[in-house]
């Protein structure tokens, strides 16, 4: 099944946008011990599963979306596990592993939205995928959408993971509004 290039422009726009702000946090925050590339890529191919689950299941509707609007207290990736069987993290990872990314990356994708439940035990990958979570919440934010049950249930371990007190995380998302106004 063909994508419509309406969507896959808009997926490409929003991978970019939140693999910039990812790449931008390694260079605010210090101590990360995190390469702006990794960032970045991570950032860029998180939800590379989303259109491979869109070829596949003709009504996947994008979790990160459907989260945004109407999951008020269940998470994104519970409901699409709960739906197909499987999920966007688990398609993505084997499709970053295909593509030979880095298995710190590829950990990333897979974990990305239940960093607080993995069994991951390499602590870049939890501070990569702490980064990755912030930034998209940036993005939303950004984009004025809600926060959602996801980020309210894990604001306070990811902030804790990349060692942010809640004036920092305030000073860095106006820092990154006036980037992204700027049109990064």
């Amino acid at each position: 099944k063909s994508l419509r290039p309406d969507f896959m422009t808009k997926f490409w726009d929003r991978s970019h946008q939140v693999a910039t702000i990812c790449a931008a946090l390694t260079r605010m925050i210090p101590n990360l011990g995190i390469k702006a590339d990794e960032a970045y890529t991570l950032g860029l191919f998180h939800n590379c599963g989303v259109p491979l689950m869109m070829q596949k299941f003709p009504k996947y509707i994008d979790v990160e979306l459907l989260g945004r609007q109407v999951l008020q207290n269940e998470t994104a990736l519970s409901h699409e596990e709960k739906l197909y069987g499987t999920n966007h993290c688990v398609v993505g990872y084997f499709m970053a592993r295909s593509w030979m990314i880095s298995e710190e990356i590829c950990d990333g994708i897979l974990h990305h939205h239940d960093l607080e439940n993995s069994p991951m035990n390499n602590n870049k990958t939890k501070v990569m995928v702490a980064l990755l979570r912030l930034a998209i919440h940036y993005s939303d934010s950004y984009q004025r959408f809600a926060e959602t049950f996801e980020w309210k249930a894990a604001k306070g371990n990811l902030l804790s993971y990349l060692g942010l007190t809640e004036a920092e995380y305030e000073e860095y998302r106006a820092d990154i509004k006036e980037m992204l106004a700027e049109g990064i």
